[in-house]
């Protein structure tokens, strides 16, 4: 079985269909009722057409999904979006709650000071 036979919530980074991050963390929110953590990046595209705004995954092809492994995990795996939840050696892989906050502090300061930094938020 897993070690995560408690009801503890627990980050983990659940990879994704291509170009479903956004569906995935709708219906991950919507269906099994979790947090969920997908930072988003906007930026201009060179196109043929010219230049466009496209608004993409910051880390392509994964979100992030609180949740409680026993008890949620065969529903998270089975939600529209979702591939996989990641896995190392077989056993799902928890990402720490300080690197999530870290990740999440930071977004919310390069949104805050976006004109400084030229980006779209």
């Amino acid at each position: 079985m897993t070690h995560f036979e408690d009801e503890e919530l627990r980050w983990f980074c659940v990879k994704t269909k291509p170009r479903s991050e956004s569906a995935a963390r709708r219906m991950l929110m919507r269906d099994v009722g979790i947090e969920v953590f997908c930072p988003m990046i906007r930026f201009e595209r060179a196109r043929s057409s010219g230049k466009v705004k496209v608004t993409e995954a910051m880390f392509p092809g994964y979100v992030f999904a609180h949740f409680n492994y026993r008890a949620q995990h065969r529903h998270v795996q089975g939600t529209l979006g979702v591939s996989t939840i990641v896995r190392f050696g077989g056993i799902p892989s928890v990402v720490p709650d300080e690197i999530v906050a870290d990740l999440q502090r930071s977004v919310r300061f390069v949104r805050a000071n976006a004109a400084k930094f030229g980006i779209d938020p």
